[in-house]
């Protein structure tokens, strides 16, 4: 979780002034509204997942019901937050696309490393 929020929280640096540039400040308040409900829902998924007993065994069946909860979640509080008109839907929406690649990529880069790393130590 820290390494997917810190990617996540790079991004959104990365982005402030090409942001504020195209969209002014209403766009980093969209910048950060997007990143958050992405960060949100990526951590309500794996705490869902963490405190659900029967997933805890079946590793496989835990990450694809975290992956259909963080995507079902992102997509529900987004139109949620973008039907709310409090920041501008363009630049909100592009920044939920982009957290969300962010946090996907990082975490598959993790679990592919650790994957290796569990091959690597071979049987106990």
């Amino acid at each position: 979780m820290i390494a997917t929020g810190g990617a996540a929280a790079a991004a959104l640096v990365v982005g402030v002034i090409p942001t504020r540039q195209l969209c002014g400040y209403e766009g980093i308040a969209a910048m950060v509204a997007g990143g958050s409900v992405s960060l949100g829902s990526c951590w309500v998924a794996l705490m869902a997942v963490r405190l659900a007993p029967i997933l805890r065994s079946d590793a496989a069946r835990a990450v694809g019901v975290t992956v259909a909860v963080r995507f079902g979640l992102t997509l529900l509080v987004t139109i949620f937050v973008a039907r709310m008109n409090v920041v501008p839907q363009a630049p909100l929406l592009i920044w939920v696309g982009l957290s969300y690649l962010v946090i996907l990529a990082t975490e598959t880069a993790l679990l592919v490393a650790s994957r290796r790393r569990f091959r690597e130590a071979g049987p106990s």
